[in-house]
């Protein structure tokens, strides 16, 4: 890793740094605090497709770097030397949690951008939750960074147009700045500029991918400065784009404006900073603010709250420069509760050398060296911290040492791992050709003792129609509860007898069978896991719920057809049988008591519609759909005279009427098919209606 020279040292928090020897301060106290998460040594790992630092001295020039950690306990790593292609770099992503690979080294776009020296991050979050990551790539236009599901990167990381794009990477005809990065909620942020202090252009991309240009048409031009801007979590977040003005009298001011959402629109207020300060990170209520290292007092890092104050000129040093340290310097900002990583750093020639890293909580002002959480990790020896990568909410954390292992810390109980897993048997479901799904119960298990299970359709648009409960295999003796359905919920209940020893190994303890609506969506069966061990204590246990997705072919989109159903007369029929057709495949409403009728969510393409109602037929009708619109077709007309209900109106219609003639109801002769007017008679005016009608077909689909 290149250390700093002075020119560059108001630029360097959120960049890698390291020492040749790394030194602890041994004056920094290690306090442990019941506010800071407690932070358990969990997994390490030196798989090369995780961590790679073979002959390299520094985190640059490793062959595999991990750049991001989130809120699920996966690593995002990048290979930077690929074996297939020396210009083409690797994706992958990590799961400590599961030890398994959910990304594995696909080859395509990844975090970060080409500088001569190596790869480094653009980007405070290159992570987002566990949800969504960062990557770049390129469009049919322009090459792009992109926000990608992360199911959709496993797939398939280099196909950027499944993906959000949140704007342009590298130079372009107008921009030789551009840059992105996230919060941990899927919020995406860019911004151009013609430099890195003249921004120009600053949007955001909320996470169902609509965008909205924030407003800075007012600070452009010669008068004004810009540094880089910064995002906080959360689903209303704040952003901060510090910036400089100078006066006419020259005179310069400095300023922070701060955008706020308040879930439907943005706005913003400029909060004054002093002149040496840069914003380090944000969160919904504290802004971090650097002292800019500029040879000036000892720098540090400061809090205020400009919701509160409205004005960070004075704002509280929230960590000085410890003695025998020239300065301190976040370490990719605040998490969502006001964590902070930070390094303190000494100044040797033209260097910036790491000393420690440290954790902050903000709220209690206590914090412990990173160096005191690596030394819980067993057999770790001599090795010291070079790195470390905390997770948006705080709770994970990864640490790197100088050894070149990579070390994952989460607040959950050390060592056990059990996991209820939930599993559709067939998914994609077909659900106009299937009628039911079964889902299945799978634990894994090596402290389980007892479970209690609640279990149930998320949004109810599955309905459970039976279910087996298989409980823990024969040798545990399993006693059970149940099960039982209550309020559309499946409870049940299993626990070892005859010893107090857990349940170890994989095994499917239950089934439930759900009935499948014809209808196009993405739904969800989940659980509610209780584990217990022999003895009492709850323990812990991961759930994995079951994301099924139904396409019956016809909706999916956003498309509706409606019209209304007439009789010869023009009046409107209710209760009429509507269906519409797509690629063989039908779904049926009946008109309401305005003849009206609508089916809507549906995909485009070319639809037929029919209609049946009793002793009449009607013509085909046609919609298309396209770009997901509005069709209404014209009205439907219904003509009278299908007695005998075969599709015609012909002479078997007429031989029926005619054998029923000069009847009237309650006659033996009487036949209420052939009483086309209805009016308890079958006389001249039935055959009239039936003869202006004769030959007429109904509409048939094949």
């Amino acid at each position: 890793m290149r250390a700093l020279s002075k020119s560059h040292r108001r630029s360097f928090a959120g960049k890698i740094l390291t020492s040749a020897s790394v030194a602890l301060l041994a004056s920094l106290p290690v306090v442990a605090s019941a506010a800071l998460p407690a932070w358990t040594y969990q997994a390490s790992s030196t798989d090369p497709d995780v961590i790679d630092a073979s002959g390299s001295p520094t985190l640059n020039q490793y062959n595999t770097v991990p750049i991001g950690l989130n809120n699920a306990g996966q690593v995002l790593s990048v290979s930077l030397q690929n074996p297939e292609d020396p210009l083409a770099q690797r994706l992958w992503l990590y799961d400590f949690t599961t030890a398994s690979f959910v990304i594995d080294g696909q080859v395509g776009p990844v975090p970060g951008y080409p500088e001569p020296e190596g790869s480094y991050l653009m980007s405070d979050f290159v992570l987002s939750s566990d949800d969504f990551l960062m990557i770049q790539g390129t469009s049919p236009t322009d090459a792009v960074y992109a926000r990608c599901a992360i199911s959709d990167a496993a797939a398939n990381p280099s196909v950027v147009p499944a993906c959000d794009a949140l704007g342009g990477f590298g130079t372009s005809a107008t921009s030789q700045f551009r840059q992105a990065a996230l919060n941990n909620q899927g919020w995406g942020m860019h911004w151009e500029g013609t430099s890195s202090l003249q921004v120009t252009a600053l949007t955001m991309v909320a996470p169902d991918g609509s965008s909205t240009a924030l407003d800075i048409s007012d600070l452009q031009g010669a008068d004004f400065d810009h540094r880089a801007p910064k995002i906080s979590n959360g689903m209303q977040p704040l952003v901060a784009l510090p910036y400089s003005e100078t006066l006419p009298d020259t005179s310069v001011i400095y300023v922070v404006r701060l955008f706020s959402f308040d879930g439907a629109s943005w706005s913003y207020q400029d909060v004054t900073i002093n002149d040496r300060w840069q914003v380090a990170g944000l969160s919904d209520d504290k802004m971090l603010l650097e002292a800019a290292n500029d040879g000036q007092a000892p720098s540090g890092l400061y809090i205020c709250e400009p919701g509160i104050a409205g004005d960070c000129s004075s704002p509280t040093q929230a960590v000085a420069v410890p003695a025998g340290s020239d300065a301190v310097a976040a370490w990719r900002g605040l998490t969502a509760t006001n964590i902070l990583l930070y390094t303190t750093l000494e100044f040797v020639g033209t260097n910036a050398e790491l000393q420690s890293l440290i954790l902050r909580d903000l709220e209690t002002s206590t914090e412990i060296d990173v160096a005191a959480l690596l030394a819980t990790v067993p057999g770790i020896g001599a090795a010291t911290p070079q790195w470390a990568m905390l997770s948006p909410n705080g709770e994970q954390l990864a640490i790197i040492d100088s050894s070149g292992a990579l070390h994952y810390f989460s607040t959950g109980a050390a060592g056990a791992v059990n996991t209820l897993t939930l599993s559709a048997d067939d998914n994609p479901v077909d659900a106009y050709l299937d009628s039911d799904v079964t889902v299945s119960l799978t634990l894994d298990s090596s402290t389980v003792h007892g479970l209690e299970l609640t279990c149930r359709s998320d949004d109810g648009l599955l309905s459970m129609t039976d279910s087996r409960l298989l409980a823990f295999p024969p040798e545990y003796s399993p006693l059970t509860i149940g099960p039982d359905v209550v309020a559309d919920e499946w409870l049940a209940t299993m626990v070892v007898s005859g010893s107090t020893d857990p349940v170890t190994g994989t095994h499917l303890i239950a089934e439930l069978d759900f009935a499948v609506p014809n209808t196009t969506a993405t739904t969800t069966v989940s659980c509610d896991a209780l584990a217990s061990n022999g003895f009492g204590s709850q323990e812990p246990i991961d759930v994995v719920n079951a994301t099924i997705n139904l396409d019956n072919g016809i909706n999916g989109g956003s498309g509706s057809v409606s019209g209304t159903v007439v009789d010869a007369n023009g009046n409107p029929v209710s209760g009429a049988e509507v269906r519409i057709f797509l690629d063989g495949r039908y779904l049926t409403v009946l008109t309401d008591q305005d003849g009206n009728f609508s089916f809507s969510n549906l995909r485009d393409g070319d639809f037929d519609l029919t209609v049946a109602s009793a002793e009449q037929v009607a013509d085909c009708s046609a919609a298309s759909v396209s770009a997901g619109q509005a069709v209404t077709v014209t009205d439907i007309t219904l003509y009278p005279g299908d007695i005998n209900a075969d599709g015609v109106i012909d002479i078997g219609d007429f031989s029926l009427l005619a054998a029923a003639n000069r009847s009237v109801a309650g006659d033996a002769r009487y036949d209420a098919s052939a009483d086309l007017n209805d009016d308890g008679r079958i006389d001249v005016l039935d055959l009239s209606m039936l003869g202006s009608f004769f030959g007429a077909e109904a509409c048939s689909i094949p």
